[in-house]
């Protein structure tokens, strides 16, 4: 009898520590399961951060290309209006020496002194606004650029900020909604456990046949049941 006692109770402080045991590893699993969810919604914090950073940068670009074009339409207008200053007094000094070919040399030089002044000022200024319009046009090729590459990566950082973001939502969703079957699943489990001992103490004549019962535990079922709890 004595003997019969100590295998009844040494068998039932395994199954109490093979039941922690299983419970302790669950348990742990979940707060894993937590803290993976709390790096992944970090990443994401940060990705937004990122993103309205990127955006920022890609506002600014686009805006300064904007500015450039601008700047390109007025100096290539200024650079017009220049040319035709310049061709106009070039015209009038041709005009001028054509009908003065018959005058001395002396006389005729006279008559476009003035306008042969002007040309030399003209001409500087029309090469002043050529120079200007070039270079111009070179900053816009370059805030174009910045502007296209500070697109590209606004685009790559929302993409992946949108698809972290959803990603994120769905585990969270996934584990809200799997804690809540887990905790059920422990609650019929305990329900059942409770009801087998109190039914164990019974005065009732029933039989419950436990020879078909195979011995398991939380973690095994836990593995089994993976795909219902995990993949609704």
């Amino acid at each position: 009898m004595l003997k019969e006692a100590l295998d009844t109770s040494l068998e039932t402080r395994n199954i109490a520590r093979n039941m922690k045991s299983d419970t302790d590893i669950v348990t742990r699993s979940i707060f894993q399961a937590n803290r993976k969810l709390n790096t992944k919604q970090h990443s994401v914090d940060q990705l937004k951060v990122i993103v309205s950073d990127k955006r920022d940068i890609a506002k600014k670009a686009s805006s300064y290309l904007a500015h450039i074009k601008s700047k390109v339409t007025e100096d290539e207008i200024k650079r017009i209006n220049a040319e035709k200053d310049f061709i106009r007094i070039q015209k009038a000094i041709e005009d001028i020496t054509a009908a003065t070919a018959d005058l001395s040399p002396t006389d005729a030089d006279t008559a476009t002194f003035g306008l042969k002044a002007s040309l030399i000022s003209k001409e500087a200024k029309f090469e002043k606004a050529e120079i200007q319009f070039r270079s111009t046009e070179k900053l816009e090729v370059e805030a174009s650029k910045r502007s296209n590459d500070a697109s590209r990566i606004l685009a790559k950082f929302e993409t992946k900020f949108n698809e972290e973001s959803a990603d994120t939502k769905r585990i969270k969703s996934n584990l809200k909604n799997n804690m809540k079957r887990i905790a059920s699943a422990y609650t019929d489990a305990k329900s059942l456990s409770m009801n087998l001992i109190d039914v164990s103490f019974s005065s009732d004549a029933e039989h419950i046949d436990t020879e078909n019962i195979p011995e398991t535990s939380v973690a095994d079922t836990a593995r089994r049941g993976r795909r219902f709890f995990f993949w609704p």
